[in-house]
């Protein structure tokens, strides 16, 4: 075996990291830990960003606009087809 065994204190809740470095041939093999603890719990929320465009809800008159809109080419398009017959 060239390191260990290691004894570590493992929690519940919490994250153990374990850094190995060195080198086996100049024998200055080493170990390092990292605990992140409060990880016990489901998250609160997930932050999305903020500002989105995408997101936004387009005016009441804008809305309206693109409906006469869209209604005026529809009766275009009727016109046209009804000429041509």
């Amino acid at each position: 075996m060239v390191l260990g065994p290691a004894d570590l204190a493992l929690e519940e809740g919490s994250n153990t990291i374990v850094y190995a470095w060195g080198s086996a041939e100049a024998g200055n093999l080493a170990l390092a830990t990292q605990v992140i603890s409060g990880m016990d719990g489901a998250p609160g929320g997930v932050a999305a960003g903020g500002g989105s465009t995408a997101a936004s809800i387009l005016p009441l008159w804008a809305v309206g606009l693109m409906g006469v809109a869209a209604l005026g080419l529809a009766g275009g398009v009727l016109r046209l087809n009804t000429s041509r017959s």
